[in-house]
């Protein structure tokens, strides 16, 4: 993330907590970072990679299925 170009989001949360997004700035846009601060101090830290791999997804077992009827 350190090389990515990108733009920052800084929004107010509950709390008193800050929230920062670190968004893509070039091609497509993906989250990149995300840090929750409460006065000064980081409480969470986020960081994705791997965001353009592809991901395996699997049809779960039938017996574990809901029907939504």
């Amino acid at each position: 993330m350190d090389k990515e170009p990108a733009i920052t989001l800084t929004y107010p949360s509950q709390d008193g907590v800050s929230v920062t997004h670190y968004v893509a700035a070039e091609g497509r846009s993906y989250l990149l970072k995300r840090v929750e601060t409460k006065a000064g101090q980081v409480q969470a830290e986020l960081t994705y990679w791997d965001i353009k791999a592809p991901t395996p997804l699997y049809a779960p077992p039938a017996d574990e299925v809901i029907p939504f009827e």
